[in-house]
């Protein structure tokens, strides 16, 4: 049975790829955005795994809450300090972000967004809070943070909380431009590996689980054996259609059956009446209804007259 991808750009078709011999795994998702729509970890979420969701933006954060119950859900930004900065917002889904410079080039394009305030935390310390002595491994970190991955990367303590895979958004909001430089070394400087780019995120794998990197040689293909989220969509409307045809197309025999037995009976009934009818023009043409007539003219006229 094929396997649904949620994300954007098929990213968990590659991390279950390397991960799905994993039970009830652990994931880490910066920028969380929405539980199913984009989602690289939601694929995940359906098949036992539970981790860590943090989304800043409250309308998101209500929804992850609502559908997944058993994550840890975070109403959080991330930085390289903790503190309250000024977020960025606009009607495009997943454009939310701390870096003004981004802001400012969304809305040259036109966008329009509010600035409010937000909570900042570190990778480091909402980790430390928030993992059990039961919870070794973090399996993935997935960060997207539109443009403000460094901060996101230096506020973790990477000798401590050590993700097997790394995937990491690496091209400039809306673009093609991979953004990568300033961080990318201190991912590396950190024992992690690169190992695939699949235009839009890149991935990187810890020295303490290099094997993994061998998942990462091809980008996602049919013997991956998945179906995207709208296909799926696609999938369940044309059953629901089908079931909805058969159903109009049963009632419609259903409903000309009736028509023909009714006009069985109808047409039995119209026989019953003729056969009725020759039976009483029969009598009235008899010869002994005819010699009768007198008799019932003066039975009629005596009852009319005894009133």
């Amino acid at each position: 049975m094929p396997i649904i991808s949620y994300a954007q750009n098929f990213e968990d078709v590659m991390l279950w790829r390397a991960l799905r011999h994993i039970e009830n795994g652990f994931y880490v998702d910066v920028g969380a955005n929405d539980p199913v729509i984009d989602s690289v970890t939601n694929l995940f979420y359906l098949n036992g795994w539970r981790g860590i969701n943090i989304e800043p933006l409250r309308k998101h954060f209500k929804i992850l809450v609502e559908s997944r119950p058993k994550d840890i859900n975070l109403n959080v930004a991330l930085s390289d300090s903790e503190g309250e900065l000024e977020i960025w917002e606009s009607e495009v889904r997943g454009w939310a972000t701390l870096d003004k410079a981004v802001a400012e080039q969304h809305e040259l394009n036109g966008f329009i967004g509010d600035w409010t305030k937000t909570s900042v935390r570190t990778l480091k310390n909402i980790l430390d809070e928030n993992l059990s002595e039961q919870q070794t491994d973090i399996h993935f970190l997935k960060i997207d943070v539109e443009g403000v991955e460094e901060s996101v990367v230096r506020g973790n303590d990477w000798l401590k909380f050590r993700p097997w895979i790394v995937i990491i958004e690496s091209t400039k909001p809306n673009s093609q431009q991979e953004s990568y430089e300033s961080w990318e070394q201190i991912i590396l400087d950190r024992n992690y590996e690169f190992v695939y780019f699949d235009g839009l995120n890149r991935f990187y794998v810890s020295q303490e689980h290099g094997y993994l990197a061998n998942s990462f040689l091809a980008p996602p293909n049919v013997f991956d054996e998945f179906i995207s989220y709208s296909e799926e969509k696609e999938k369940i409307k044309n059953i629901e259609l089908t079931s909805s045809y058969d159903l109009l197309k049963s009632s419609y025999n259903q409903l000309k059956s009736d028509k023909l037995s009714l006009e069985e009976t109808l047409n039995s009934l119209k026989v019953d009446y003729q056969n009725i009818k020759n039976q009483i023009d029969g009598i009235f043409r008899s010869y002994s209804w005819k010699i009768t007539a007198p008799l019932r003219y003066f039975s009629s006229f005596f009852k009319r007259n005894k009133k």
